[in-house]
């Protein structure tokens, strides 16, 4: 519905064969399998100057931060964590694939008066401004009073 064309292999050893006659602009793949993990694709594939132009995309239901991380120093562009949600999933691929950033603003100065005596000099509800990279960096631009829902938001 995406209107990406889509062709999925269930062997691992010679997906690489096939990624190499195909060249796609995408790979998603699992990071556990068998014969070649997703670790070591991502990494074939990166060393192939012709698959400069492949994005590679580590989908997995590990948690760790760890894996997280070292997909990406093995060359992979973004990581999605199972389970997935049907609803979001092509949002996620295309957020990837067209390396886009999400800037969001917190609750701006004024929207809702505060009247207590910690904002007294300072403030409340001052605005807090973010990015999000395609890899899930966080760049905090301001904290602000709003900092702490920036933090609820990340530990949903």
């Amino acid at each position: 519905d995406a209107g990406h064309k889509i062709s999925s292999m269930m062997e691992s050893k010679s997906a690489f064969e096939r990624i190499l006659t195909m060249k796609p602009d995408c790979v998603i793949c699992g990071l556990m399998m068998p014969s070649v993990d997703g670790f070591q694709l991502c990494k074939m594939i990166a060393e192939q100057p012709e698959l400069n132009n492949t994005k590679f995309i580590m989908v997995s239901e590990n948690a760790y931060e760890f894996d997280h991380k070292h997909s990406f120093t093995f060359g992979a562009h973004g990581y999605i964590r199972k389970p997935l949600n049907t609803e979001t999933f092509s949002v996620q691929v295309n957020r990837i694939l067209n390396d886009h950033i999400d800037m969001r603003f917190g609750r701006r100065r004024g929207t809702l008066p505060v009247s207590s005596e910690t904002a007294l000099k300072y403030g409340g509800n001052t605005s807090c401004i973010s990015n999000e990279f395609p890899r899930q960096q966080l760049f905090v631009l301001h904290g602000g009073s709003e900092i702490k829902a920036l933090g609820d938001w990340l530990a949903s």
